[in-house]
């Protein structure tokens, strides 16, 4: 408690010296001592947190030139027991253009995605009072999202430890940060403010650069960059550097879209631990289980793959059936050579949704060398049971 009174006491103190144009003498000295013991004889009638509170508030009117109008936004309804509130002061600090100048302020909250929106806004659908080339418009807003880590910097790390932050719960020991949608809900319910997840865990990022990175791309995250032949993220995730040094999470998941995004014919897997053995960086055994777990995680999150029981992940045909496949499907389930109406129900009792009719099934087994006719009956077989019955 003393500590922080003393520096708010200090701010105070030089703001008014600053203020008053006056230097400090002996006797302005003596008057400043005189007022820090006189605030410490105050101090045990305060909360930790009212002044926790009055120093964070303080530090912002030093460092910002912050309003006392803002400085009420920013603590109205706010518990600062938690600590500091990093989403309430980021989106007040930065709407209210103490940020960023009143352009990069207009087109950062317009065309970066950090908000909850069904469709971010496109550079050509963005409307404003801005008179700039669309060209401008892309460089401004580049700019503001590369000041935008040295912004939180300054803001949170330079006089405010990390543990004096609400990051509710979010540990710089944890493995993994994986934020749910409750914990995300949570943090704006608290602070009163509206971000995504992709701009929270980014936000944390920055504050977690000496333990964590963060895996995502932050071109297609957060200025809504689509790319054709690389992974577009579904969320952010953060890993602590002793995992990603070994291990290249990233090399994983676009590995994962590059196989999904080419035609499979035919399903196929890999023991899962195996697979991810090829992208390792360095010797990562005592780490993999921790690493397989992370993998699992976030290739659910990102694609709706689970591993099966026998911890394999298996790619599966995305080519559409070719008629005489689902025709051969349904002799092998009827188990006998069969008339065409029997093999068109039963590929309808197995595919109910299918478009197709009794006339193209006999035609695919035509067409196909893999069915056997039998006469002029429409009957079919399959090949193989002839061969086989032939064989013995």
């Amino acid at each position: 408690k003393i500590t922080y009174l003393c520096n708010y006491s200090y701010f105070s103190w030089e703001i008014s010296s600053r203020q008053g144009g006056f230097s400090s003498t002996g006797k302005e000295i003596k008057a400043f001592i005189a007022e820090v013991k006189e605030l410490i004889e105050l101090v045990s009638l305060f909360e930790d947190h009212e002044i926790l509170k009055e120093y964070y508030n303080t530090f912002l009117i030093k460092n910002y030139k912050v309003s006392h109008d803002t400085i009420n936004k920013i603590g109205e309804n706010y518990d600062f027991s938690f600590g500091y509130p990093i989403f309430k002061t980021i989106y007040h600090l930065i709407v209210e253009n103490y940020l960023y100048d009143e352009k990069e302020t207009t087109i950062f909250l317009g065309l970066c995605n950090i908000f909850y929106s069904s469709k971010p806004l496109m550079i050509k659908d963005f409307k404003s009072n801005i008179n700039l080339t669309h060209e401008r418009i892309r460089q401004i807003r580049n700019k503001t999202l590369k000041k935008f880590p040295r912004i939180i910097n300054m803001l949170f790390n330079l006089e405010l430890s990390y543990e004096n932050l609400n990051t509710y719960q979010i540990s710089q020991d944890d493995e993994f940060i994986n934020l749910s949608n409750d914990e995300i809900i949570k943090i704006n319910e608290n602070e009163n403010v509206k971000f995504n997840p992709k701009f929270i865990v980014y936000t944390f990022s920055i504050l977690l650069k000496e333990t964590h990175d963060l895996i995502g791309d932050t071109e297609n995250g957060i200025l809504n960059k689509r790319f054709r032949n690389k992974h577009n993220w579904n969320n952010f995730y953060l890993v602590r550097k002793d995992l990603t040094w070994i291990f290249n999470f990233e090399k994983f998941i676009q590995d994962v879209y590059t196989r999904l995004s080419s035609k499979i014919e035919d399903d196929y897997k890999f023991h899962f631990q195996s697979y991810l053995l090829s992208f390792k960086n360095d010797n990562c055994i005592l780490k993999f289980d921790i690493i397989t777990t992370i993998c699992e995680t976030i290739l659910f999150s990102e694609f709706e793959l689970t591993i099966d029981l026998e911890e394999n992940i298996v790619f599966k045909r995305n080519t559409n059936k070719q008629v005489y496949e689902y025709a051969y499907e349904a002799l092998e389930d009827l188990g006998v050579p069969s008339k065409v109406s029997d093999i068109y129900k039963k590929v309808i009792e197995l595919y109910p949704g299918l478009n197709t009719t009794e006339n193209k099934i006999r035609a695919s087994m035509k067409r196909n060398n893999g069915f056997v006719p039998f006469g002029r009956t429409s009957v079919f077989g399959l090949k193989v049971w002839e061969d086989k019955r032939n064989h013995y």
